[in-house]
């Protein structure tokens, strides 16, 4: 039997949200990603920081040191959001999905394997030149 859905939380009309303490390891990935935090994927995923953990981060302190947010203005921002997401009941759903980041910007190869699910060719094509 498939695992249930996490439940939705409840929202603004028109914008669908998940409870931040349902999140994966590989959700708060996305997350990062789409706040343009996708550098510290790799740490969050060594340190697996799911929702639970995510919604405990509440100083700049928590977001330094181990998981490597150097940047003051970095901090900032996730920990605004995650007040925002705790006192909204939840993560725009948007948020938690897979994007398509520029590899360039991408750090480790954890996050280019374990993060980003690339297109499959279609049977009998080929990628390679």
């Amino acid at each position: 039997m498939p695992p249930a859905a996490a439940p939705a939380a409840p929202s603004a009309p028109g914008i669908p949200r998940r409870l931040l303490s349902t999140l994966t390891v590989k959700e708060v990935g996305f997350i990062l990603v789409s706040l343009g935090l996708d550098k510290h994927v790799d740490n969050f995923t060594r340190f697996g920081i799911d929702g639970v953990v995510l919604a405990a981060l509440k100083t700049e302190k928590d977001l330094d040191g181990e998981l490597g947010i150097s940047s003051h203005v970095q901090r900032l921002n996730l920990l605004s959001h995650i007040k925002d997401w705790t006192d909204k009941k939840g993560v725009p759903l948007e948020l938690v999905k897979p994007r398509v980041v520029n590899i360039a910007s991408a750090s480790g190869p954890n996050f280019v394997s374990g993060l980003l699910n690339p297109p499959q060719s279609a049977p009998g094509t080929s990628t390679t030149p």
